[in-house]
């Protein structure tokens, strides 16, 4: 069946076709459309389908495409005159796209289209000693969206652009944040999310060139409406009662406008002086609703049973950002660039809330408030050098310091501050890289450059951090992080050789290798706080491929990468908590093709890529996994005549995942064919 929103999105289509069709007919016959050109197209037909043997739901995730026969117009292009029209329609898998051109006269362009595919998700959640769960629901999102614009060129004016675009996202999805059962108490049984997103957008471009100066101006009006849903309540007999147990069910309801202006200028100064520079201006006005309750069991409020929502929540957003680049060519062989960007935002927000909770039950009213402020600045400098003989080396190195003021803040229904959080962090980043190219013989090339990357966060917890009248249950410490430090250094060497007139070959390393340290409040003897290495992290990659034409008719090309990775988290020498990690990825990607005659070839795919990461810990909870995926496609394609071709594909896809024993994995096997004709 064709959903209401592809019924609506084709009459919009055709009412713009329509109406460009008419307006050009009725004010120019002559230069109607179609009027004096040539009429050709091209049409691409296909059918075919799947047969999924193990979790289909994971293979829909994994490939985006069901397990049922499909259909239709893979692909079409129809001009004639100043309309064209292209776009595809595959049924069974809601997937369409429709986009329309059209040129009425000279200085006037009309674009139109509509544009949808689908989103599949496994309805699959965590794994834990041979058990797992499924919701048995296909969930998909829709995800799609319909323009329209008009562009208007008239000399000795700028050129206009004005257009309207409505973006959506809906249906059902599946999420990580997993609910307990009674059998392991683990939080593995699936969750899922409804999800009605769409957003408005208008738009004015202008741009114009004066004495060599280019300018352009885009205006944008945005209305945002996003209404979200989350059940995550497990069965009576899974949660170990005669009834659901209490889990919440979550819904937040968000809209907002926002007003957006970016103006740019950018011009050469002089033959070897490049100048460019920017403004850009944001306000948002958001206002949402959220309730998430904790279902009473048999109707009745229990102790740990909760009901929260905060209705009217509303947010201010005021955002600047400058920017300004340059380009420098002081000789041949050397060039310079320098960039910088600076961003003021300010945010503020507020609303009422309501905690319902215990056996009571007890309500609590409170008024929130937040403000945040933030101030980024960010520099980039690059100089690059040629004159060395059949090589160039360069260097560049990009700075970031960003401040954030937070202040939070909880009054009751009587103007008693329950709670404040104020706090300021400070993050400075620097990013340096040399690299170097050369090229000593025709037939050899090398690649290098080591990079390096270190940020700091530092956090200033100002005032009084507390709550001051905590739930039960709901104590917990403010501002546990005073600071935390990355540093990442990356080694990279690529060697391209041509053996042969037929033979390419290439060869890369890369090495990455991050450190992760923080600095802790103290909380408790078990929690002493204090400098603690918390991550330390590393990977090799090496990579070889190939690419052979040993003779006019074939063609072979072929990837072989691995992957050595192992993470160490010092800080935590407790394996049932969080267990170090190492592992490997293997990838192998390879594809060829034989021309039989000049009306036949063949092409034929294989790829493959496995794992063997999976960590054990005291717990039994496995972390990371080991799996196996493998594909392959053969097709065949022939040349009837000059406008009618025809292919024939098959597919097969292989999976298998340790972590879920035999219960995530799946074999696949698709047949299409097809038909293309020129007109």
């Amino acid at each position: 069946m064709i959903s209401a929103k592809l019924w609506l999105n084709s009459f919009l289509l055709g009412a713009i076709v329509s109406w460009a069709t008419w307006s050009v007919s009725a004010n120019d016959e002559e230069a109607a459309v179609g009027q004096g050109g040539e009429f050709s197209g091209a049409l691409s037909l296909m059918f075919g389908g799947y047969n999924v043997s193990g979790d289909s739901e994971l293979f829909t995730a994994h490939r985006w495409h069901n397990d049922d026969v499909v259909g239709g117009i893979e692909d079409f292009t129809f001009r004639q005159g100043s309309l064209s029209l292209e776009g595809s329609v595959i049924f069974n898998e809601r997937d369409y796209r429709l986009a329309l051109t059209l040129t009425p006269r000279e200085n006037v362009t009309i674009r139109a289209g509509i544009e949808n595919y689908t989103r599949y998700f496994d309805d699959t959640g965590g794994y834990y000693q041979g058990l797992s769960y499924s919701l048995g629901e296909d969930l998909f999102l829709e995800i799609g969206k319909i323009w329209a614009e008009i562009e208007l060129t008239f000399e000795e004016l700028p050129t206009i652009i004005i257009g309207y675009e409505n973006r959506y996202k809906e249906g059902t999805k599946s999420y990580l944040e997993w609910n307990s059962d009674a059998f392991t108490g683990k939080q593995i049984y699936p969750a899922t999310k409804d999800i009605d997103e769409n957003v408005h957008i208008l738009k004015l471009d202008l741009s114009d060139d004066f004495n060599g100066f280019e300018f352009a101006n885009n205006l944008r009006y945005e209305i945002y409406d996003n209404n979200t849903s989350r059940s995550d309540l497990v069965p009576a007999g899974l949660a170990g009662a005669a009834e659901p147990q209490g889990h919440p069910v979550k819904e937040d309801d968000r809209e907002y406008d926002m007003l957006s202006n970016a103006f740019t200028v950018e011009k050469w100064l002089t033959d070897q002086l490049f100048f460019s520079a920017g403004y850009l201006t944001v306000h948002h006005d958001l206002t949402a609703d959220f309730a998430m309750a904790y279902e009473p069991t048999n109707g009745v409020f229990g102790s740990h049973d909760k009901f929260y929502e905060a209705n009217g929540l509303e947010l201010d957003q005021e955002s600047h950002v400058f920017s300004l680049g340059t380009f420098y060519l002081p000789v041949e062989t050397i060039s310079l660039s320098f960039g910088f960007q600076m961003e003021d935002t300010v945010t503020d927000s507020g609303g009422h809330e309501n905690l319902r909770h215990g056996s009571g039950p007890t309500d609590e009213f409170a008024d929130v408030e937040s403000e945040i402020d933030t101030l980024i600045f960010q520099e980039n400098i690059e100089i690059r050098y040629s004159g060395l003989p059949f090589s160039s080396i360069y260097a560049k190195a990009t700075f970031w310091q960003d401040n954030y003021d937070q202040i939070e803040e909880r009054f009751d229904d009587t103007g008693v501050q329950e709670f404040l959080r104020d706090t300021e962090a400070d993050n400075d980043e620097q990013q340096y890289r040399i690299g170097f190219s050369t090229s000593p013989m025709t037939r050899l090339f090398l690649n290098t450059y080591y990079q390096r990357t270190r940020k700091n966060n530092d956090y200033v917890h100002k005032g009084n951090d507390f709550d001051a009248t905590p739930s039960a249950g709901e104590g917990y410490e403010i501002g546990f992080i005073n600071d935390l430090d990355h540093e990442t250094d990356e080694l990279a060497i690529k060697l391209s050789w041509r053996a042969a007139n037929w033979l390419n070959t290439s060869f890369k390393y890369q090495l990455v290798r991050t450190d992760i340290d923080n600095n802790t409040k103290f909380v408790s003897t078990t929690s002493p706080g204090g400098n603690a290495s918390s991550g330390d992290y590393q990977s090799h990659v090496y990579s070889v491929s190939a690419i052979l034409t040993p003779i006019s008719r074939f063609y072979f090309s072929t990837v072989l990468s691995v992957q050595d990775t192992r993470t160490r988290i010092p800080a935590i020498d407790a394996p049932a908590i969080l267990d170090n990690y190492d592992g490997d990825v293997y990838t192998f990607l390879t594809s060829a093709r034989y021309i039989f005659t000049s009306a036949t070839d063949v092409l034929i795919g294989f790829n493959y890529s496995s794992t063997d990461n999976e960590q054990s810990n005291l717990s039994g909870l496995a972390q990371a996994s080991d799996y196996n995926s493998e594909s392959w496609s053969v097709t065949f394609n022939h040349r009837f005549n000059n406008s009618l071709s025809g292919k024939l594909r098959y597919e097969s896809y292989r999976f298998r995942d340790s972590n879920y024993s035999n219960d995530a994995d799946y074999t696949a096997h698709g047949l299409f064919g097809g038909l293309a004709m020129n007109f």
